[in-house]
């Protein structure tokens, strides 16, 4: 199971934090990594929204269907997906502090069949290039969030 951990402190809000990691729609207009997003469900986001996020990922494309599992606003928020054999959990926990918010992003993934166990187990080197892609993402996410509130 491959698992990083993010750290970064937002000079805002948790509430308007939360609100830009959570506005999936607007990802791509947010993260420069994130080409396209597809809500695919109706209503307000919560457990259960479900999402497709296509990025550019070491030259090729790569397409998630995403699921809020978890929902605690302004606090926490939890997206799922299962791809190519393997499952991914992805956390997002905010702390005030000093009138911003501290933001701790978790991923960990998990190979669920015999391929994806030798794969992960191939591709080990490759965890610290996500880490540097996701904390690319956090910090764009951070600066949108100040620059906004």
């Amino acid at each position: 199971m491959a698992k990083i951990t993010l750290n970064e402190h937002f000079a805002t809000p948790p509430a308007r934090a939360f609100a830009v990691l959570t506005d999936f729609a607007s990802l791509p207009k947010i993260v420069s990594g994130i080409d396209k997003v597809e809500v695919l469900t109706v209503g307000p986001v919560g457990v259960g929204t479900r999402f497709r996020e296509t990025r550019s990922l070491y030259g090729r494309m790569a397409t998630e269907e995403m699921e809020v599992t978890a929902w605690e606003p302004p606090c926490s928020f939890t997206l799922e997906a299962h791809s190519h054999g393997a499952h991914y959990v992805i956390t997002h926990a905010l702390t005030p502090k000093g009138g911003g918010a501290d933001v701790e992003l978790a991923f960990a993934t998990k190979a669920l069949t015999p391929v994806a166990r030798i794969l992960s187990f191939l591709m080990q080197g490759m965890t610290k290039g996500v880490g540097e892609l996701m904390r690319k993402d956090l910090l764009e996410a951070k600066a949108h969030a100040e620059k906004t509130a």
